[in-house]
């Protein structure tokens, strides 16, 4: 599903598939945030969601579509690679 969304989210310009990327990483940010000092976290969670837009918008699907073609049970893995 991650796969499809980053497909639309590019393709497509789509924002709400690149919303829906994001919030896919809500989890993991805010682990991560955990680790920084309290006043820093901020900062630091705009310039992730900054990165990651460039990365969703930037990202070679070429690739990913072929395995999307395929049917390939593993294309969410195969993004995590990239990002």
């Amino acid at each position: 599903m991650l796969a499809e969304l980053l497909v639309q989210a590019q393709q497509h310009h789509d924002q709400e598939a690149t919303l829906h990327v994001l919030e896919s990483f809500i989890p993991k940010i805010k682990a991560s945030l955990r680790q920084v000092p309290a006043d820093y976290q901020d900062d630091l969670k705009q310039e992730l969601y900054v990165k990651m837009i460039e990365v969703i918008q930037t990202f070679d699907i070429s690739e990913l579509n072929e395995i999307l073609e395929r049917g390939c049970k593993k294309r969410d893995s195969f993004l995590f690679i990239y990002m």
